[in-house]
């Protein structure tokens, strides 16, 4: 497990919570106010968990053109296809997040939803899963 790549996206989405969207691999920052009501992120880039590691180890340009964003972030991440659907997909994410995340997603905090999705990122590096 790529343990540093996952440490800075999750220093990311916490450094810039309303660059985080679990519903999609990578996307512009202007999805942010019609998605979700917030102002757009300073980078101009929202991303989900995969989105991020893969940004971040071969930068924007080169994210975007990734065919396959879930499999270059799973092999990024050096994790396998079983932990990148526990890690990649809020809806398998373990009680509490799971729970914490749907709440936090109705009430439309970035704050919240960033905490909660780092906090899900930690769990993983120290169980695996």
């Amino acid at each position: 497990m790529n343990v540093e790549l996952l440490t800075r996206v999750r220093d990311q989405i916490l450094s810039e919570p309303t660059s985080l969207d679990m519903s999609v691999f990578i996307a512009g920052g202007v999805r942010a106010e019609r998605q979700h009501g917030w102002p757009p992120p300073r980078c101009g880039t929202m991303a989900c968990i995969a989105g991020w590691a893969v940004i971040l180890k071969r930068g924007v340009d080169r994210a975007f053109e990734s065919d396959d964003v879930w499999t270059t972030a799973r092999n990024d991440l050096e994790i396998t296809s079983v932990q990148s659907t526990a890690l990649f997909m809020s809806s398998m994410w373990p009680e509490p997040f799971n729970a914490q995340y749907k709440a936090a997603k109705k009430s439309k905090d970035a704050r919240t939803l960033a905490r909660i999705t780092a906090n899900r990122i930690d769990h993983f590096i120290r169980e695996k899963e």
